[in-house]
């Protein structure tokens, strides 16, 4: 799996070094796309397995997981509405040790 258009795996543009700046989520007519801007660029595509009649919450938790799967750590998130069916996520990573809840 490569980052569009940069040819470099998704491990290498979210991870450790590259720490999360913002997500964006929005909802398309075929499917829930995402950004994730990181301080190296940007990493987009679409979510696999969330169906498009999925709430916006069922959505960012998708996305969250993705990238904590991609990352190997924890990602806090605090989400903002910002026009009908997109949602942008003042991201990063949360401390060492930290659990969720």
């Amino acid at each position: 799996m490569t980052a569009k258009g940069e040819g470099r795996p998704y491990r290498t543009l979210i991870g450790e070094e590259d720490p999360l700046r913002e997500l964006v989520l929005y909802r398309t007519p075929r499917r829930w796309q995402y950004a994730i801007y990181t301080k190296g660029g940007v990493t987009d595509g679409h979510l696999l397995g969330t169906p498009l009649a999925a709430d916006e919450g069922e959505a960012q938790a998708a996305l969250v997981s993705l990238i904590e799967q991609l990352s190997g750590r924890t990602v806090a998130v605090v989400w903002r509405a910002t026009q009908p069916d997109w949602w942008a996520g003042e991201a990063s990573y949360a401390p060492s040790g930290f659990t969720p809840g």
